[in-house]
């Protein structure tokens, strides 16, 4: 679905997985999540993806880790991940892509976000055709979001956004 999370206990159990990915939103980070499963979270571009219920094969998930300590980056990139709503209906032909990655930044708690492509699901649902960019803390109080991509209908193409700490670094090299 386009987020990363960092969940406490790692509940991501078969048996939870489901409920866990239907996490919607009602209102814009933070306090805008209705299941509270992605408190903790990095939002690249996420929207409800689901290549198993569309003949999109070309969909995938990958990881890779750049560079040498202490400067690595950790890249997370979605690649053509159809947005499907919960049901392939949702959204109409064509089936609108996602292509994104989150870069995580060694030490220095930098992300960065890359939208390659995302297009608008025009679904009838608003909150099946929400699309939210951004990071959420684990009480989901505090959540940043770009504007204009905070839980919403929207499209975009190349563009980026930096998540950074503010302050001094917490860090010992």
């Amino acid at each position: 679905n386009g987020a990363v999370t960092f969940t406490p206990n790692g509940n991501c159990s078969p048996s939870t997985y489901h409920s866990f990915m239907d996490e919607v939103f009602t209102g814009p980070l933070p306090n805008g999540l209705v299941n509270n499963n992605f408190l903790n979270s990095i939002f690249g571009s996420y929207q409800h993806t689901h290549f198993s219920k569309v003949n999109y094969p070309t969909g995938s998930v990958n990881y890779q880790v750049y560079g040498t300590a202490p400067c690595r980056k950790f890249v997370i990139s979605f690649h053509n991940m159809p947005a499907a709503g919960l049901f392939p209906t949702n959204c109409p032909p064509p089936v609108p892509l996602q292509s994104h990655q989150i870069v995580l930044h060694e030490l220095t708690n930098v992300i960065d976000v890359n939208i390659i492509q995302h297009d608008n699901c025009p679904a009838n649902d608003p909150i099946e055709s929400s699309a939210v960019i951004g990071i959420i803390n684990i009480t989901n109080t505090q959540g940043y979001s770009p504007p204009n991509r905070n839980v919403g209908s929207w499209a975009a193409t190349n563009e980026s956004w930096r998540f950074a700490p503010a302050g001094e670094c917490m860090y010992d090299t």
